[in-house]
């Protein structure tokens, strides 16, 4: 179970809205932030300093119920993959009496879609792998000191 500020959050917390949808059936997600810098050396056996570096928002992997898909990809409609489908997505939680959070993964885009059907009373899923041009946790960017 996750802590933060000493608040045990648990995934029934969790709310994912892509666009006008609501998606309930959420299995996992996973998202974030990197930046690619160098090291610069000099003369001395020791590095001098680094490049700022150039930021990025890494590509997300979303774990849903097949019906989720299925809703997902209507709204998005024909094709869903292409650059001009791409759509926000908001990732809220909240633990009872604690203030909302929500990350924002901006201009993202499904670039990758995989079935995942096996036997059993496990319900069907399909885990998509996202695009994110942006993504804003507690809505702070973490690349640039200006909004």
């Amino acid at each position: 179970m996750a802590v933060v500020n000493q608040v045990p959050y648990d995934f029934t917390c969790c709310e994912i809205g892509a666009g006008a949808l609501t998606l309930t059936g959420t299995q996992s997600i996973s998202y974030g932030n990197s930046v690619e810098t160098e090291k610069i050396g000099g003369s001395t056996n020791e590095d001098i300093d680094a490049t700022p570096g150039m930021g990025h928002a890494d590509d997300a992997e979303w774990s849903m119920l097949e019906s989720d898909y299925r809703a997902l990809i209507a709204f998005l409609g024909p094709g869903y993959m292409t650059l001009g489908k791409r759509f926000p997505l908001s990732v809220s939680y909240a633990f009872t009496g604690q203030a909302l959070i929500t990350d924002e993964l901006q201009k993202c885009r499904i670039i990758k879609d995989a079935h995942d059907l096996q036997k059993g009373a496990a319900g069907l899923t399909v885990s998509v792998t996202l695009q994110v041009m942006r993504c804003l946790p507690g809505g702070i960017n973490p690349h640039s000191t200006t909004a």
